[in-house]
């Protein structure tokens, strides 16, 4: 192993990926080590100086560890102070990644739930003609987002394409980002 090195535990990542950061990490003179599970990554850990993952298992058996990168958005699994096993750790998360694609897929949800597909799914399945069902729409509607941080303000974004009366946003510190609620 080389002096420095990029411990990877994740579950899965894709060829083409994992050979991007193992070519990156190299051409900064890091060694380069991926896992797929905890265990296997241990006795990695103690020579490791970068950690991807998101396990606090992990961060507690790296000593030389100075950064650590999460995947996920939330943190809140690394916010003991004793999940580190050095106090020198930075730590950053994946918070913006994932907001258009959950924003995507809420609207998606919502015209599902609002339009009946999975009712009109059984009609269809049993060859049945049914027109009466009574369907919602976004257009003039009334929404309440619980949060608004980059989740919540793509959601918004996206339903407002659809015309509603309103959408507001909650949350803790009591901002309204950008306008957008």
């Amino acid at each position: 192993m080389s002096e420095r090195n990029i411990v990877v535990v994740l579950p899965s990542l894709e060829a083409d990926l994992l050979e991007r950061l193992r070519a990156a990490a190299e051409a900064h003179g890091f060694g380069f080590s991926f896992y797929t599970e905890e265990g296997e990554a241990l006795p990695a850990l103690a020579e490791a100086e970068i950690l991807l993952g998101q396990s606090p298992v992990l961060t507690k058996n790296a000593p030389r560890l100075k950064w650590v990168c999460t995947p996920s958005a939330g943190v809140n699994q690394f916010t003991e102070p004793a999940v580190f096993a050095s106090p020198q750790v930075m730590l950053t998360n994946s918070s913006g990644a994932y907001g258009v694609t959950i924003a995507e897929h809420t609207i998606m949800m919502l015209l599902s739930l609002f339009r009946r597909r999975l009712d009109y799914d059984g009609i269809v399945a049993r060859r049945e003609w049914k027109r009466d069902l009574a369907i919602r729409s976004i257009r003039d509607g009334r929404f309440v987002l619980a949060g608004t941080g980059d989740i919540g303000q793509e959601i918004a974004i996206r339903l407002r394409a659809f015309g509603p009366k309103s959408v507001i946003g909650v949350n803790r510190g009591g901002k309204n980002p950008q306008g957008l609620f």
